[in-house]
Parts: structure tokens; sequence; C-alpha cells
């Protein structure tokens, strides 16, 4: 066991190091692919956790050319404060909480089609390259069955990952946006609101089934943050998550479940639950 932690350590400064080395393989292929892609735009999207990694890539892009609009988004981008993103050189706009419909206003107003870049919902940007300006958060999705299904046939170079890798990229679902809870080590209020809303039953076995069709996997990971919140959509996905003959997993709350919930959830096909532990008090 002393050897397993002594090789999790080796790797993880493998990871720093490799943060730190402008010539490592990682930004290397990264160069190379905004480089031949030439776009006008690079979205990033980080934990807190790999945000120097999110920083790598946008000055990687402002490498290749100055005139390419860096916009970041996702958990780090929400909580971040808005006098230290001025700070960063590389970061042209900055998209907190939801961010399908704020991207594309601002889209359309880098190519010109929206005139008022103040009306673009939850959009923070630099003034005169000295100060920052923080649009109001706009309104969230309410209707996530509307929002179509992930484009995984645009993942670049899948060809070239492990196939572990390539089966957890397509077999990722989420189901909804949101938690009902509000534990003190999570920011999911920060990036969805204090509004919890979820997909229906139907919508999300119709993508499962879309997968399987197209991809022939046969496991699957529901990236919510709880996903057994909701009871009776629960009872209906593992009915009809029975039929697909599939392995799932997903992350839970301890208070949301009992046997029962456990033995439908297993017989269904879950083999795995993740669970963010709040407290040791209760």
């Amino acid at each position: 066991l002393d050897s397993r932690y002594a090789t999790a350590m080796k790797g993880h400064n493998k990871f720093l190091d490799a943060l730190d080395d402008e010539k490592h393989h990682v930004w290397n292929e990264v160069y190379s692919v905004i480089n031949q892609y030439s776009p006008n735009i690079v979205g990033i999207t980080s934990m807190s956790t790999n945000f120097k990694a999110a920083l790598n890539i946008a000055k990687i892009a402002k490498h290749i050319s100055k005139n390419i609009f860096v916009v970041y988004g996702g958990p780090h981008a929400s909580v971040l404060e808005s006098e230290k993103a001025c700070s960063y050189d590389d970061i042209d706009y900055i998209i907190r909480g939801e961010g399908e419909l704020s991207f594309l206003s601002l889209v359309d107003f880098l190519y010109g089609k929206h005139e008022d870049i103040s009306l673009i919902p939850s959009l923070l940007y630099k003034v005169n390259d000295s100060s920052v300006k923080q649009n109001q958060r706009g309104p969230l999705i309410e209707h996530l069955d509307n929002i179509p299904f992930p484009a995984r046939h645009l993942l670049l170079n899948i060809h070239n990952y492990p196939s572990n890798l390539v089966r957890y990229l397509h077999g990722t679902l989420s189901t909804g946006r949101g938690c009902p809870y509000n534990c003190s080590f999570c920011s999911s209020q920060n990036v969805w609101g204090k509004s919890w809303r979820i997909r229906s039953a139907e919508n999300i076995i119709e993508e499962l089934k879309d997968i399987i069709r197209t991809y022939e996997l046969d496991e699957f990971y529901f990236w919510d943050d709880t996903f057994t919140a909701n009871k009776s959509r629960l009872v209906q996905l593992c009915s009809e998550i029975k039929k697909l003959n599939i392995k799932w997993s997903c992350s839970s709350r301890i208070d949301t479940l009992d046997k029962n919930i456990l033995a439908m959830m297993k017989e269904s096909g879950c083999k795995m639950i993740c669970f963010g532990i709040e407290s040791g008090s209760e």
C-alpha cells in the first residue's frame, strides 16, 4: 500500500511539473490543435483546481494570435472576483453561471450581430484594459429538455484517447442543473443558481438510447450533483434503464437513499454511488 501512495504522489508531482513546463507535450498538443484549427474564439472552462491549466491554454491561444478572443467560463469563473479578473491579460471575457445563451450572444456581438455588449447577461469584460464591467446575471433555462444533446461527434482527436477515456467522454450525461441542497463545500449554486431544474425521464432515456446506438456503450455516469434527489423520477428512470441492460454510476446524498431505493438502483444496473460528505457530526 505504501508503494501505491508513493506512485500516486509521483503522478501528482508530474502533473504539477507539467503545469510549469511550457515545453511539455501536453501544451505542444494544445498549441498544435489551436494553430491548426485557427479559431476566432477559444472557449475554456475549468474548476478551481485546474485554473492554472486554463490560464496556460489562454496564453497559448494569445501567443498564436492576439486576435483570438478567449472566453472563460465554468465553476471557477462563477466565483472569481471581478477585480481579480482584470489581472489576467490573456482572458478577454468571462461568463458566470449558465453559459449557453450568454455565449451565443457574445459570439453574435463579436461578429457584429449584437450591438450592445452591456445587454449580454452574466458577462464580465474589461473596459479600457483597466477596469472590469460585470453585467447582471441572466434568466436560467427552465426547460432543460429543450437543450439539444451534446455534439459528441465533434470531439477533436478522439481516436487518440485510451478506450476507457473515450467511453467516459461519450458515456457521461447531465440530467439536471443545480441542487435542492446547499452544502458548505459546493459551488453548485454559484454556477447554476438556487433554482433546481431537471430533465424528464423520457428525455434522458432518449439520450441513452442515442449513445448506445451511435457508440455501442454499455456503461454510463450521470454527472449530477444529486442524481437521486427526485424520488419519483428516479423510480421511473430505474424502471426504464433496467430494460437497456447497462451499468451506471451517479453522485448522491446519503439522506436521499434507503435500502429499498438502493436495491432498486442496483437491480437496474447501478454499480457505484459517489457521496460528498459535508460533515462527520451526524
